[in-house]
């Protein structure tokens, strides 16, 4: 069976006194958790948001990461502001799934990223032609994760 597994992690808990957008304590143990639980499964790639926390969560997820050293790579479209409507997640969460599937098919990939985008990502039904269909938005926690897995025929 060939599937491409997709896990999607919440940042830890930026510093909200620290205006540099970096972990605070919290986020920093929630990153290193994280990172803990994914020890057990194989991580070929690190999708992140540019935003400095996210970027920390990743590379700790990578640290602690020693079986397979995963690479890490920015990606604009998983950035997500106050002011983003859920449309514009949504459609950016499209864009980001369609790269996955297209470029590391067959491959388990981690997207490292906010909020919203987590909602969206456990909220949403994505088909095979990316239509995102709007079901409910649930709450995700800072170091919280979801996975899905896309199997191809």
């Amino acid at each position: 069976m060939n599937k491409t597994t997709v896990f999607f992690l919440r940042t830890g808990k930026p510093n909200p006194m620290d205006n540099r957008n970096v972990l605070c304590q919290k986020g920093m143990d929630q990153a290193t958790r994280a990172g803990n639980q994914l020890r057990a499964f194989r991580i070929d790639v690190i999708l992140c948001s540019p935003l400095p926390y996210a970027y920390q969560t990743a590379k700790e997820v990578e640290r602690l990461h020693l079986a397979h050293s995963p690479r890490i790579e920015t990606v604009p479209e998983l950035i997500c502001a106050a002011d983003f409507s859920e449309e514009a997640v949504a459609e950016n969460l499209k864009k980001v799934m369609g790269y996955i599937l297209e470029k590391f098919k067959r491959k388990s990939v981690l997207m490292v990223s906010h909020a919203m985008v987590g909602q969206a990502f456990l909220a949403h039904h994505i088909e095979e032609s990316f239509e995102i269909t709007k079901v409910h938005w649930p709450t995700i926690e800072h170091g919280a994760m979801v996975c899905r897995e896309f199997i191809e025929d």
